[in-house]
């Protein structure tokens, strides 16, 4: 359920022009010109790659701007404020894909919740994603296979031992 952003233009160079930037103008975008050269719209420029190196990338944030798909239909939902804000400052400008992501995983039932304490404990052990939970738990699988073998191994040894009738240390 992605969301929608637009194409990139080829004809942008998604960069701030550094002479505007000393000059107090940061967000003059450098563009190509009909021979490649990439100036600004003050007709700064041609610039050198170093040059180039040393301005201002444009942030994707300015860039992708988040749209609906097509599909997307909007609803009401009531949700405390303070919850609203902290989604909206911790999301920025991916909020609707990270929402909709969410909502598709709760319906088809591709996520598991562990919220409060647990996710506490978690947390208090290092354990901050999913991808970690589920390492933690094919190493305690694999610590407890290789327990039963050792514990398998040590009956075979005791079993031995008794048929040889050899005195217990």
């Amino acid at each position: 359920m992605p969301t929608l952003v637009k194409e990139m233009d080829p004809n942008l160079a998604y960069m701030f022009c550094i002479v505007c930037r000393s000059q107090g103008n940061s967000k003059s975008p450098l563009t190509r010109d009909g021979t490649g050269a990439i100036r600004c719209g003050f007709g700064h420029g041609p610039f050198t790659l170093d040059q180039l190196m040393n301005s201002d990338m444009v942030p994707a944030t300015e860039l992708f701007v988040e749209q609906p798909t097509i599909t997307d239909v909007k609803k009401q939902v009531w949700v405390n404020p303070e919850v609203w804000a902290r989604l909206e400052r911790k999301f920025a400008n991916r909020f609707m894909i990270t929402i909709a992501t969410y909502l598709a995983a709760i319906a088809d039932d591709s996520i598991v919740m562990i919220t409060g304490e647990q996710a506490g404990k978690l947390r208090a052990l290092g354990i901050t994603n999913g991808q970690q939970i589920l390492s933690t738990v094919e190493m305690a699988k694999q610590t407890e296979r290789e327990l039963d073998e050792s514990n398998k191994t040590i009956q075979k040894f005791m079993g031995l031992i008794a048929a040889a009738q050899a005195p217990e240390a």
